[in-house]
């Protein structure tokens, strides 16, 4: 006899939540597909106001949740942070360098609002698992179809002199395969104390992640993939009691002021002749790190006048090429201070201390769902000292983690009972009446 299942039922709701989900996470992990597809730019914005008009039928329960402790804190420094953009596009509306920022800002400011108010449907829907299932095989989907092109090169982009990718350029490439890795981790775990995947699985897909590292030719990619399984694996070992520390916000901003600190010592540093020589001699690489220490050595004084508002969201890489001869500033804080001020800067680092605090509030549900988001984002602050890895996805790495933390367990459907048979219905109450 089969068991009775209860059907599922698509309603018009769900439609709206996944086609927003959908439409906010492309923009996302497709931003730099425009390096090598230039006509993707023009579906951008059209992917926001869908996602957003999607949003707005979610109405009733931003008007009903808004205001709780939990959203009300983070929404506004989410708003501040938008006001302060919306400053320096103003303030950039004619810039020195590079183009108008107006859309490049509007598109960001869009964003961040979209992201926020899709973290709150996510927890208060109770959709995280469904969420990490959507994401999963989305990216998973979109890393076959560039994986096959990649090793058999039946598509070939070009960007400038360097090879590009159907997903942008080779950052994109290995730093979307980290995110893969982490999802495939979140989504891999049904308990706090048993692991659902093989370890020698783990090791075999890092094993793959440097090896598609490599053919890009990009070495951050192979350092964030050793790190980030090395982290995982002790997150994972580690016991409840002791994960919070990953969650601390004061250990984000430790990390964070790491990163930015290292711009200003490495000088100092490669210049100690031992150094200089293992760099130069054993490593076979450049003592000014590929030209970073020359960047870090002017980025003060180059960036006099423009601390406040900086040169306009989207003019980072022409004005890095203008100021200091080259393609970025090689660090990630510095080239929204670069882009956007460090008041905007200063506001983003905030907002990610504030998600910090949520989770590290409520310690007993850290589960490996949302520690493997938390490790995916150090990694990517790890790799901000030496690159500019702060772009989209990592906003939505941030608030994916913000609304599992807060996410309600969703309502189990009541099922239906089944009538008896009228003859086994006469024949139970029969007996009640005789034992009665």
């Amino acid at each position: 006899m089969k068991g009775n299942k209860p059907r599922r039922i698509i309603t018009l709701e769900a439609v709206f939540v996944y086609l927003a989900l959908f439409c906010i996470s492309t923009y996302a992990l497709l931003e730099h597909v425009s390096l090598s597809i230039p006509m993707f730019s023009q579906v951008k914005m059209p992917l926001l106001i869908m996602g957003g008009v999607c949003l707005v039928t979610k109405f009733g329960l931003f008007a009903n949740n808004l205001l709780r402790r939990k959203y009300f804190f983070v929404f506004l420094t989410v708003c501040a942070l938008c006001v302060i953009l919306a400053w320096s596009m103003y303030v950039n509306r004619n810039p020195e360098i590079g183009v108008s920022p107006i859309r490049n800002t509007v598109r960001l400011i869009l964003f961040l609002l979209e992201m926020f108010f899709l973290a709150m449907v996510i927890a208060e829907t109770g959709r995280g698992k469904a969420t990490l299932n959507f994401l999963f095989w989305y990216l998973l989907v979109l890393l076959i179809i560039n994986d096959i092109a990649l090793f058999t090169r039946v598509i070939t982009f070009r960007i400038g002199k360097f090879e590009g990718f159907i997903v942008g350029n080779k950052f994109a490439v290995s730093y979307l395969h980290l995110d893969l890795l982490a999802l495939w981790v979140a989504r891999s775990r049904k308990t706090q104390k048993k692991r659902k995947y093989p370890f020698w699985l783990v090791l075999l897909i890092a094993v793959y992640m440097i090896a598609v590292a490599i053919r890009v030719d990009c070495m951050t990619g192979v350092l964030g993939s050793v790190a980030m399984v090395g982290l995982l694996v002790l997150a994972d070992m580690a016991s409840k009691q002791r994960r919070p520390w990953l969650t601390s916000h004061v250990t984000l901003l430790l990390a964070l002021f790491v990163s930015v600190l290292f711009a200003f010592v490495v000088n100092l540093i490669v210049s100690i002749p031992v150094v200089s020589r293992l760099i130069e001699d054993v490593l076979g690489r450049d003592a000014t790190l590929t030209g970073r220490t020359n960047i870090y050595a002017v980025y003060i004084s180059k960036l006099d006048g423009h601390w406040s508002a900086g040169y306009g969201f989207g003019n980072g890489n022409e004005v890095a090429d203008t100021l200091f001869g080259y393609p970025n500033a090689q660090n990630a804080l510095l080239q929204w201070v670069l882009q956007v001020g460090i008041y905007a800067t200063g506001m983003l680092v905030f907002l990610m201390q504030q998600v910090f605090r949520h989770l590290h509030r409520k310690a007993e549900r850290h589960t490996m769902e949302m520690v493997a988001l938390v490790v995916l984002i150090y990694i990517y602050v790890m790799l901000g000292t030496v690159e500019i890895s702060f772009n989209m996805t990592v906003i939505m790495w941030l608030m994916l983690a913000y609304a599992l933390v807060n996410e309600r367990p969703r309502k189990q459907a009541v099922q239906p009972v089944k009538p008896m048979p009228k003859k086994r219905g006469r024949r139970v109450a029969l007996r009640l009446r005789q034992a009665q």
